[in-house]
């Protein structure tokens, strides 16, 4: 890890895939107290710690693929995701700044979303694009991977996991069609039903308590649903035409 301030690291390239910065390393330090944690792209993967007095963190990440998301719990667990070459990339990151990374993962491919709960378990979802393979799994501090069943052909964009170990994924299924599931601790996956024949689901949202929120198109219009934990899909009625990349909801239940 190298430790610099906030204010003197970050210089700004530009956009592609993200924020390209240059950082100026001042030294390794083990007494990070990270308040955030921000990824995105450099002259290789990039992602860092960020302190409450602006002092950044930057993690040891492969020397070659992109960061695609990033996620930490209230714990200061967090999870960095994306690809390493061609190879899908995850890794746990514990809150002194360690990074641990995965294996046994889809490769070729990308992991293109992650989400994280309070105990610091994971989900992950992404695939290969090339052959338009989907990939998802329950991933654990302690490495261990649970690779998720899913259709034969896809991609998984978005995933969201409550404190119970009780996630969501979604994404675009066969031929096209939208696709959302429900996953159970044990990895067990229960595709929902009512989804749109043509379209996709792009972002997802779980809470603590079990609720979920879903967003992505309808054929060309903006769709939205509620989902409740047992699976019970309540369409948002009335959006325009166009689509949803990301959505959100809160413990109380409301979504945006």
């Amino acid at each position: 890890m190298k430790k610099v301030s906030f204010y003197e690291s970050l210089k700004f390239y530009g956009f592609a895939s993200g924020l390209f910065f240059n950082l100026i390393a001042a030294g390794v330090y083990a007494d990070v107290h990270p308040v955030a944690i921000m990824g995105g792209q450099g002259p290789a993967p990039y992602a860092a710690f960020i302190e409450s007095d602006g002092t950044v963190t930057a993690l040891a990440l492969p020397s070659t693929g992109l960061t695609y998301r990033v996620a930490m719990n209230p714990s200061r667990e967090s999870w960095v995701v994306g690809t390493e070459g061609v190879n899908a990339y995850a890794a746990f990151v514990s809150p002194n700044g360690d990074v641990h990374p995965l294996s046994g993962l889809i490769a070729p491919g990308e992991i293109y979303t992650v989400g994280i709960n309070r105990s610091g378990d994971g989900i992950i979802g992404g695939g290969d694009l090339n052959t338009n393979v989907p990939y998802a799994a329950l991933v654990f501090s302690d490495r261990a991977v649970r690779s998720l069943t899913l259709p034969a052909r896809g991609l998984v964009y978005g995933v969201g996991l409550g404190n119970f170990g009780r996630g969501i994924v979604g994404g675009v299924g066969p031929l096209n069609s939208a696709y959302a599931a429900l996953v159970s601790s044990d990895g067990t996956v229960t595709p929902l039903s009512g989804m749109p024949t043509t379209g996709g689901i792009f972002w997802v949202s779980a809470n603590h308590s079990g609720e979920k929120f879903i967003g992505g198109q309808d054929h060309t219009a903006v769709y939205a649903a509620f989902v409740d934990p047992n699976g019970t899909v309540a369409p948002v009625l009335g959006l325009p035409q166009g689509l949803l990349y990301s959505v959100s909801i809160n413990d109380s239940g409301n979504g945006v």
